[in-house]
């Protein structure tokens, strides 16, 4: 038993001893190259050492280290993506592109924006950013070029414009096809640029009034004024609707709010509001006006309208105190009664011609708009108003007006038996 176990310790350290060599013989195999360069360098004397050097700087360059050869390869990479300068995506202020524009804009003044009027080389310009500058530098040496200060355009900078063009000739394409893409999208816009608008505009008059005196019409047998003080008001809702930027559709809702006839009460109609409604109602909302307003041409303008179509509407009173919110309070300061209000809701046209900016003529024929919409009377059977009106302004300070006017209204009376209809044909030059 001891002796097995004596042999089993020498099988044991055979086997660690042939471990060992195998390691010092693999040891010495990756070395082999190094130990083969010290023996070959102390064996040769005249000339083999030299030889020697040269296969081992051979086998070195044959077999480089990975870090060096992917460092060749990046540094060979870089070099391919740089081999043109049209391949750079920026142009640095230290490029010769950059240096030649920069000349050429301060030389002709071609670029503005600085109080000096200088080219601030000192930033870093994309391709396209350069190649605007550059298109505008072209439009500049153009109009010089066109101009009889061609001469100042040296053959020198000419020649520096062409290289540069040459250079930028793809970005200039591009630019120039998305200018004209920009200028046809502005000018669809421009021409299409305006959708159907409606503008609110509302207003509210609060009248707290009252009258004294005598009577201006004595035949009543009231012979006092008896009114007593009131108070009311007016609100009105506009809506003013255009379509084409030009025109002009109007609708206007009134809410009476009871403000008072005075002729009942004074005897004149001189009295009466401006704002006062044709008809009484309360705090109802009613239709006061619908009319619509559109060129015809360069100096023509049409009103058509089926309620409230007024003469003060298509024609210039001359009064500045014409306005029932910012005007005169009472018909006797807003204009002559027989001229410029027919007595009823107009529904009618008018036409407006402008010859100059001194002369126009305005015209218009209007109809009680009961009777219009009425098939039994019609817009011309039934009471009517026919203007027309030479305005010329031969300065700011001064207006003319020549007017014609022809009316024709229908009014009811009561008599002692009955009821009558009265006829009135008024002219007025």
């Amino acid at each position: 038993m001891p002796k097995a176990v004596w042999n089993y310790g020498l099988f044991v350290s055979a086997i660690s001893n042939g471990f060992f060599l195998l390691s010092l013989t693999a040891n010495a195999s990756e070395v082999s190259n190094v130990s083969d360069i010290h023996a070959k360098e102390k064996i040769s004397s005249n000339g083999d050492k030299a030889i020697t050097i040269s296969e081992t700087d051979k086998l070195l360059s044959t077999t480089p280290s990975h870090q060096n050869s992917t460092n060749q390869g990046n540094q060979n990479n870089d070099l391919a993506q740089v081999t043109s300068v049209s391949q750079f995506s920026d142009v640095q202020p230290t490029d010769w592109v950059f240096q030649a524009l920069q000349s050429l804009v301060e030389r002709y003044n071609v670029i503005g924006g600085y109080p000096d009027g200088t080219f601030r080389g000192n930033r870093t310009l994309t391709r396209y950013e350069f190649a605007s500058a550059l298109n505008t530098t072209l439009i500049r040496i153009e109009e010089l070029i066109a101009t009889s200060t061609a001469n100042s355009v040296s053959q020198e900078d000419l020649a520096t414009l062409d290289k540069l063009q040459k250079q930028f000739a793809s970005e200039l394409s591009i630019l120039k096809g998305r200018v004209d893409k920009i200028e046809s999208r502005t000018a669809k816009v421009e021409a299409n640029s305006f959708s159907t608008t409606t503008k609110l505009v509302g207003d509210a008059i609060l009248v707290v009034g009252d009258t004294f005196g005598k009577r201006a019409n004595t035949t009543t047998p009231l012979p006092k004024d008896e009114t007593n003080t009131f108070f009311a008001h007016r609100t009105r809702l506009i809506l003013q609707t255009s379509f084409t930027s030009k025109d002009l559709l109007v609708t206007q809702l009134v809410a009476n709010g009871n403000i008072p006839n005075l002729n009942s009460s004074t005897g004149t109609h001189t009295t009466r509001f401006t704002f006062e409604p044709v008809t009484t109602g309360g705090d109802g909302v009613s239709l006061a006006q619908l009319h619509y307003r559109f060129p015809l041409g360069g100096k023509t303008t049409v009103w058509v309208g089926t309620v409230g179509l007024q003469p003060a509407v298509f024609t210039p009173t001359l009064n500045p105190s014409v306005g029932g919110f910012n005007g005169a309070p009472s018909r006797f300061a807003t204009f002559n009664p027989t001229i410029y209000r027919p007595g009823f809701e107009g529904a009618g046209a008018a036409i407006s011609y402008k010859f100059n900016n001194q002369i126009q003529l305005n015209a218009g024929y209007i109809g009680d708009n009961l009777n219009a919409s009425n098939p039994g009377v019609g817009l011309f059977t039934g009471s009517f108003l026919s203007l027309a009106q030479l305005t010329i302004s031969p300065s700011r300070q001064a207006d003319i007006g020549l007017t014609y006017v022809r009316k024709y209204y229908i009014a009811a009376y009561r008599v002692t038996r009955g009821l009558k209809m009265r006829c009135g044909n008024n002219l007025r030059k």
